[in-house]
């Protein structure tokens, strides 16, 4: 059976085949999270759902490092707007 990895948003679907087997998957994935501080105690289950996990942690980390970034532009660039009318002398 061939290994992939999908992922769904909505009625979006995104799926890579992996060209390797099931158990060198799981062992890349094994190395993967040990990479990245994650536990890789447990089932295989358990080892997917903690590589999910922080995937669903980090997306939401940068989401709002990057929105936080926006809307700090964002209000920068009305400060420039107020003072620059204040001051067209």
């Amino acid at each position: 059976m061939a290994s992939d990895l999908r992922l769904r948003v909505g009625a979006a679907t995104a799926l890579l085949t992996f060209n390797a087997t099931d158990a060198q998957v799981a062992d890349a994935l094994r190395r993967f999270a040990r990479s990245l501080g994650i536990t890789i105690d447990g089932t295989p289950q358990e080892q997917l759902m903690a590589i999910l996990e922080h995937f669903r942690d980090d997306v939401v980390r940068r989401s709002k490092a990057v929105q936080t970034a926006e809307k700090r532009a964002e209000g920068e660039a009305a400060i420039v707007a107020v003072v620059d009318a204040e001051n067209a002398l």
